[in-house]
């Protein structure tokens, strides 16, 4: 890669970073900004970010929450040439666990994985599984500034 090419790359990348530090104090307002939201089937799946509060809004189902109600948690694994995040709000004893699965094609090309939907429990029982007709995609920086915002409270 050419050094101009790198230069130009690292520049977009802080350009990328400015724009998340942006967001995050745009959403210090209690603006509402999109976390992750994919078409499942006939319903949409939609989660918002407002201040430290994520909201889980799927048909009829609207939960509310942080780390600090106990109904939300967030897990990301990061690999070499994969990564897997799951955001999980739980209501009574139903959980439902937004999922993303990502990775790099082998070196042959083949075997890449990019995949988003919903996983709901019912206690420990898996009750459904549904995949995104579209692409659901994370917006990681609002997910990590909720629980940044919710441990310095």
């Amino acid at each position: 890669m050419a050094k101009h090419t790198k230069i130009l790359l690292i520049f977009a990348l802080l350009a990328l970073g400015l724009a998340g530090l942006f967001a995050l104090k745009q959403n210090s307002a209690k603006e509402s900004l999109p976390v992750f939201s994919c078409n499942l089937g006939e319903k949409k799946l939609v989660v918002t970010a407002e201040g430290s509060q994520l909201s889980f809004n799927y048909g009829d189902i609207l939960i509310r929450g942080n780390v600090d109600s106990g109904n939300v948690a967030y897990h990301h694994q990061m690999w070499v040439h994969a990564e897997d995040k799951q955001l999980r709000f739980r209501q009574g004893d139903n959980s439902y666990v937004i999922f993303n699965r990502w990775a790099y094609p082998n070196n042959e090309g083949k075997g890449a994985v990019d995949y988003s939907g919903l996983l709901i429990f019912k206690g420990y029982d898996k009750i459904d599984l549904k995949f995104c007709n579209d692409s659901g995609e994370f917006y990681l920086i609002l997910i990590y500034q909720c629980y940044l915002t919710m441990q310095n409270m």
